[in-house]
């Protein structure tokens, strides 16, 4: 979802109206969801306060940078109550490409991770974030991990409309298995 439109319609640029439906569909689906991810934000890179005003009781993460990248994280108020959530930090190599999480449960259940992720399109550039993921610093080896996002590849056939793996090459596929193996 884009928050800064890009169009080149109606008197300003089509952008507004486009920001409002976009920004409302985000707003809705917030607060019908303990979790929501969203990728592709446009926000500018120190940008800390999008949907702050309208969701004022969820806690939201951001992972910014320039150009097309951003990622958001929006947690509920109802898993606020449940857990203490808190964002790693991420490291210069994934800025807008990835958020990761971790929930500290407040009532001695189980503890969580989650991992909002925006791959690129292009497979040397999904390798390379695949490595920056691996050596992430305070990225989780065990305990229950949730990983979502836009990955632009499928490794299974039956996940694609076409019935294709379409751009998975056979060294992004490696490194994808390493690093879910490890991790």
């Amino acid at each position: 979802l884009h928050h800064y439109a890009r169009t080149k319609r109606g008197p300003d640029g089509g952008a507004w109206g486009k920001r409002k439906r976009k920004a409302f569909n985000i707003v809705a689906m917030a607060r019908a969801t303990d979790v929501l991810l969203v990728q592709e934000t446009w926000f500018e890179k120190d940008e800390k306060l999008a949907f702050r005003k309208t969701l004022p009781h969820s806690k939201i993460f951001y992972s910014n940078s320039t150009g097309n990248k951003g990622v958001m994280t929006i947690c509920s108020p109802k898993l606020l109550a449940k857990y203490e959530i808190s964002q790693v930090p991420t490291p210069q190599a994934l800025e807008g490409r990835a958020i990761l999480i971790v929930g500290k449960s407040k009532t001695g259940g189980e503890d969580f991770y989650s991992l909002n992720v925006y791959f690129p399109n292009d497979a040397a550039a999904q390798v390379d974030m695949i490595r920056d993921l691996s050596n992430w610093k305070g990225f989780p080896t065990t305990g229950r991990m949730c990983m979502a996002g836009n990955f632009n590849f499928v490794t299974n056939p039956d996940d694609s409309s076409t019935g294709l793996v379409g751009s998975l090459t056979g060294k992004v596929r490696k490194h994808w298995d390493i690093f879910l193996r490890d991790n």
